[in-house]
């Protein structure tokens, strides 16, 4: 007789070695098997039960999805201004380790309006009037919509909708996919403020004075709350409160669901910057040169911290560290829970943008027209990129790339540098030359090292030439194999390719067809000379 013991098999009723309790001996003829037709019904009862499964599971916001995918699917997307609904200004994306220039697009005006980006796909406004659509790998245009004035807002996107303000009063909500509106809400006044979604409303403040609470899916407003001044700071919402500064000097907790004030806290000047809220505490700056920490539950101060000038920069908050840039041309980094400096790094210009942080490190723009990458500890600078205008749009890093806007036009991306394709090389026995012709995909400068004996060792180098143009190489009558090898202006190389060369045949044929106009004046001077 069989029977089950502990997981294992045994005969003839006798136990396993290792294996003491008769209690876990099962018969396997006391186990009933399933005849044909039964699992035949149960098949179709599972598959019926993971359908039914499946319909009822919930759909995620694209920032629920950042957090509920595995590993490998996982990608930090920058779904609004500062990355999150705290505004922490953080990201767990890679960064590239150099400036790597990826790609930029062109608009017709400023860029001041920071990049929102959400599965592939970038969305950014601009001061002439459009909020674009572009593909982050490349760039390209997706689509564009026209609104009646200047973006500054920066895009939230949630569940396939865009969210952005402008400057002609209005909250527009449309397709992600296709750019077609969807609804559009009237403020009472122009919108500097960027919208955050929470649990289906949509917040931001207004030149109505007013912070706004508007439903996500129809357009209808909730509530608003009133504050004595424009608010062009961006709301942060978390823990059922919403923090959002005005130009009343003041800092607001609101009730995310009613919009009760829970309490304010005065500053000495106006607020455009937002907070961030991380640690149980409130992080943001005012035009009184003053950082301040606040407690998040009941406004209570913490610290504070007065910098060299005005302070629009809104604060980024990681690894126990608060960045913020000044008008007094510095990035600072304090101590996040008692507000020592633990390094400032100067730049060349007045700091508007407000830094973003990832992988180690702490990206910003200045008015001295450069984007800084710095490390994020130490404050060192790793590199930076001049662009043609000043660059008062925040950085946004997502799926290994670092995004920003500049005042001369355009949207810049950086990434990893991709080396240039494998040439493709032609030679030529007429008149033994080697044609060699490669594209690089960040659209670098290319140059071409040659190899006389393929033994992946270059001998010779051509000019830097643009991307995708063909170079002649004078073989100079070798015989035997060559390598040659695309190498880009920053030093990243294709693979090595072998192109077999012949010596010519000096036959007739071949010096006619390679000394043609040589032959061609000879014959004219000799028959001058009869």
């Amino acid at each position: 007789m069989l029977f089950v013991e502990g997981g294992k098999i045994g005969a003839g009723g006798k136990k396993h070695q290792g294996y003491a309790n008769d209690e876990y001996r099962l018969k396997v003829n006391d186990i009933r098997i399933l005849n044909k037709n039964h699992r035949k019904k149960l098949g179709v009862l599972l598959i019926f039960c993971v359908f039914i499964g499946m319909s009822l599971l919930p759909q995620l916001s694209p920032q629920e999805l950042n957090t509920q995918t595995s590993e490998m699917e996982y990608t930090d997307w920058w779904t609004s201004f500062h990355h999150d609904q705290r505004n922490t200004g953080q990201s767990s994306s890679p960064t590239p380790e150099q400036s790597y220039y990826h790609w930029n697009f062109t608009t017709t005006d400023k860029i001041w309006s920071s990049p929102s980006l959400v599965s592939g796909r970038l969305y950014v406004g601009s001061w002439d009037h459009y909020l674009y659509c572009l593909d982050a790998e490349s760039g390209e245009l997706i689509w564009k919509f026209m609104t009646g004035h200047i973006i500054y807002s920066t895009p939230a996107i949630e569940l396939g909708r865009v969210y952005v303000g402008s400057l002609d009063q209005r909250l527009y909500c449309l397709d992600a996919e296709s750019g077609a509106l969807i609804w559009k809400y009237s403020a009472g006044g122009s919108i500097w403020s960027s919208p955050i979604i929470v649990g289906g409303k949509v917040y931001l403040g207004s030149d109505d004075h007013n912070v706004h609470c508007i439903d996500a899916n129809s357009g209808d407003i909730i509530w608003k709350y009133s504050t004595d001044g424009n608010v062009w700071s961006s709301p942060a919402v978390t823990d059922g409160n919403v923090y959002v500064g005005s130009y009343d000097y003041k800092l607001y907790c609101l009730d995310a669901e009613s919009g009760e004030q829970n309490w304010n806290y005065s500053t000495n000047g106006s607020i455009w910057s937002s907070p961030s809220v991380a640690y149980g505490k409130v992080y943001v700056a005012s035009e009184d040169h003053t950082i301040y920490c606040l407690d998040a539950s009941n406004g209570g101060e913490n610290w504070k911290y007065t910098l060299g000038n005005n302070v629009y920069s809104s604060p980024a908050v990681a690894d126990g560290r608060v960045y913020v840039g000044s008008w007094d041309n510095k990035l600072y980094c304090f101590n996040a829970e008692n507000g020592s400096v633990i390094w400032s790094f100067t730049t060349g210009g007045k700091v508007h943008s407000s830094p973003a942080v990832a992988d180690g490190k702490v990206y910003v723009g200045s008015d001295d027209h450069k984007l800084y990458c710095l490390d994020a500890f130490r404050g060192d600078k790793l590199w930076e990129y001049s662009t043609g205008g000043n660059v008062h749009s925040s950085p946004a890093v997502s799926d290994g790339k670092v995004f920003v806007g500049s005042e001369d036009n355009k949207m810049y991306c950086f990434g990893e540098n991709q080396p240039p394709d494998n040439p493709i090389v032609t030679y030529n026995k007429v008149i033994d030359d080697l044609k060699i012709k490669s594209t690089d995909p960040n659209g670098n400068q290319i140059r071409y090292g040659v190899s006389w004996d393929d033994d992946n060792k270059v001998d010779y180098y051509t000019e830097f030439t643009t991307s995708g143009t063909e170079l002649k190489v004078d073989c100079d009558g070798r015989d035997g194999p060559i390598g040659v090898i695309a190498e880009d202006e920053y030093g990243a190389q294709s693979q090595w390719i072998s192109q077999h060369s012949k010596k010519n045949t000096l036959t007739y044929h071949h010096i006619f067809e390679k000394y043609a106009s040589l032959f061609f004046f000879l014959r004219q001077f000799i028959q001058m000379i009869k």
